[in-house]
């Protein structure tokens, strides 16, 4: 018989921890929510033309795809050879998009494999893993298996103080999904459970944490609301909401404020208490 794979037994794992876990869902967002962001300035820019470099800001959120693209990917330049090289999981390879160093000199990596259908995302599939600094293996995960939604998109992850937190993005218009898709969810690899959800429609393209309490992440799209969110990282409490000319293409904290970069502007955000 042929051995299981990591990925399938902690797929297999996870889904009897979930047999006694109640799996959260996307609650509804508040009508009325705090700003808590104080705009400090406001200027046009080319986006297409234009890198956060211009800006004095270092662009190591999106090392190596267009600010202006839709994901954050993003390779250290220090990474190891080995988390550079595609993992084969089921004789599928998985293509690194994320490659991050972690608090103790490890590091976390997150995969796609890409069956090139498009904006349908249906079989698209998604590996997280984490390597201590001695390479060994401390995880694999396969997302898939904590998404609630069909063709949606994980457009970035992160690992941060244990867990792991992605974004499960629209492929589209919301309308084509009725408006559920564009959640950010936090997974504890360890018990395999998804800890919490935020309400749909509050994460696409990148986040940032502002601190270890607090997640910064956006939603927006063409002829949609955009607005940028300020996350408890703790338990997925959306705690603000600010209104954007247009949606959110990159994200970078520089001496206490936030710098956000729509398809129209840059803006310099300081921070209400």
């Amino acid at each position: 018989m042929r051995t299981l794979s990591l990925v399938v037994i902690l797929m297999l794992a996870s889904s009897l921890c979930l047999g006694a876990h109640k799996d959260p869902k996307p609650g509804k967002l508040k009508r009325k929510l705090p700003n808590r962001l104080k705009q400090l300035k406001k200027e046009k820019y080319d986006g297409m033309a234009t890198s956060p470099k211009d800006f004095g800001l270092s662009g190591n959120n999106k090392l190596d795809a267009p600010f202006s693209s839709r994901l954050r990917v993003s390779v250290s330049p220090n990474s190891p050879h080995f988390a550079r090289q595609p993992a084969v999981v089921d004789e599928k390879e998985f293509q690194p998009y994320i490659i991050a160093p972690t608090f103790d000199g490890g590091w976390f990596i997150f995969s796609r494999f890409n069956p090139g259908r498009g904006h349908d995302y249906t079989g698209t599939q998604y590996l997280v893993r984490r390597f201590t600094e001695t390479f060994e293996e401390k995880f694999k995960i396969l997302l898939n298996g904590h998404l609630l939604y069909r063709n949606t998109e994980v457009q970035d992850a992160r690992l941060h103080n244990g867990k792991v937190y992605y974004n499960e993005a629209c492929g589209s218009y919301s309308s084509g999904y009725k408006g559920k898709c564009s959640h950010l969810a936090c997974l504890d690899p360890v018990a395999g459970e998804v800890v919490w959800r935020t309400p749909d429609l509050v994460s696409n393209n990148i986040f940032i944490f502002k601190d270890d309490d607090t997640i910064i992440a956006g939603y927006g799209f063409t002829d949609e609301p955009d607005h940028l969110f300020l996350i408890n990282a703790a338990d997925g409490k959306v705690l603000s909401r600010t209104r954007l000319d247009s949606a959110h293409t990159y994200l970078e904290m520089k001496e206490g404020k936030l710098h956000v970069f729509t398809y129209k502007s840059h803006y310099v955000f300081g921070f209400r208490k």
